[in-house]
């Protein structure tokens, strides 16, 4: 990931800090965690811990108390805007299931992303491309992040982030 986002030559202590976060569907570590935060290590030297400014968080979704994380995991669930915990999650939300500008956008986002994903394919694969389209916007009103959304959908991570860039969907 440093790649698409560090020019060529970056010295390596220029190198910015990276946290990816997978939002599962289920405690895929299965240790009853709300959230597990892994860490690279090197096994040639002892497991020394590789300091590498690199983050990958595990959060699982199924525990929704009342901390903030679960708080915002209920949220990620939730259809009603209204009912939502994150202010902020639900303008957004709301935006895209009430505004009229919003669910045109959402409309136009939809078409556009089906087109492209059945361009070529026989007519099943252009209802199976819509039904993907479909599921990438409801993550992405979730605010899920882009490398979960890739995981999930098999679409690639570039194809995530262009979607969102080119109708404006960003967080």
């Amino acid at each position: 990931m440093d790649t698409m986002h560090v020019a060529k030559g970056t010295a390596w202590k220029d190198i910015p800090t990276t946290i990816v976060i997978f939002i599962t569907e289920h405690d895929i570590l299965k240790g009853g965690e709300p959230i597990y935060h892994a860490e690279r290590t090197i096994r040639e030297l002892n497991g020394k811990r590789f300091e590498d400014d690199a983050e990958i968080i595990y959060v699982n979704s199924t525990i929704q108390d009342d901390t903030p994380l679960g708080l915002l995991m209920q949220d990620f669930y939730c259809k009603d805007p209204e009912k939502m915990h994150s202010k902020v999650l639900a303008e957004r939300a709301r935006y895209f299931k009430s505004d009229e500008h919003g669910v045109m956008k959402m409309c136009e986002i939809m078409e556009k992303f089906a087109k492209s994903y059945a361009k070529g394919e026989r007519e099943e694969g252009k209802s199976e491309g819509k039904a993907l389209m479909m599921r990438i916007f409801k993550l992405l009103q979730a605010k899920t992040p882009f490398a979960s959304i890739a995981e999930e959908t098999k679409v690639s991570l570039d194809e995530v982030r262009q979607i969102a860039k080119d109708y404006g969907i960003a967080y």
